[in-house]
């Protein structure tokens, strides 16, 4: 399924969505970003229910309290933990452009 968004702050956004939760935004064409909650990972293995552990683990995360909830940024994606807990999971991850309202 293809929708777009003419609310995200950078512009309109093509985003490309699949039943497993998995969605592909575009630009002008142009791919840009991705996110959702999907079984991609990191080389290392850090992507969706990976805990806060795992996380600080294999990354330094910048790690803080939002509108989203428990918002964590680090080796260029961002996302959502369940809690700051260590075996808090994340719970959306997400990497380039996207349309998250916050």
């Amino acid at each position: 399924k293809v929708d777009t968004n003419s609310e995200c702050g950078e512009g309109p956004l093509a985003i490309a969505s699949w039943n497993k939760g998995l969605m592909v935004y575009f630009q002008d064409g142009k791919f840009v970003g991705w996110g959702g909650a999907v079984d991609l990972t990191t080389m290392n293995g850090i992507g969706f229910g990976s805990t806060r552990a795992q996380l600080d683990e294999a990354f330094r995360p910048k790690v803080e309290e939002t509108s989203l909830g428990t918002e964590f940024s680090a080796g260029g994606m961002s996302g959502i933990l369940e809690s700051n807990a260590s075996d808090a999971a994340i719970s959306e991850i997400w990497a380039g452009m996207t349309c998250i309202a916050r």
